[in-house]
């Protein structure tokens, strides 16, 4: 993945002049191979959950749902990278991958 890739999608979905300041944001790409690693056979009778513990800027959250995850929630104590991480969700959610 080259820098300006990389980039865009730390700031995707985020508010014109707002910047996502997480020192750990991690490749929506691997996010998403790692979580369908462990991703369960589908189900009739539940949806698949996956719980993010320490969810940051929700790159976790957003490659678990990527992934085929039905029901992903994430904790976060920090309010700032709560606000991030639902921008990025609510952008990455809505596109098709």
């Amino acid at each position: 993945m080259n820098q300006q890739h990389e980039k865009a999608e730390r700031q995707a979905g985020l508010p014109e002049g707002s910047k996502n300041n997480h020192p750990c944001v991690k490749p929506l790409g691997l996010n998403q191979y790692l979580a369908n690693l462990i991703l369960p056979p589908p189900r009739t009778d539940a949806p698949r959950r996956l719980l993010v513990p320490f969810s940051g800027s929700g790159s976790e959250m957003i490659g678990a749902m990527q992934a085929g995850w039905e029901d992903v929630t994430g904790i976060e104590k920090e309010a700032e990278y709560v606000k991030i991480a639902e921008a990025r969700i609510k952008h990455w959610t809505v596109k098709s991958y």
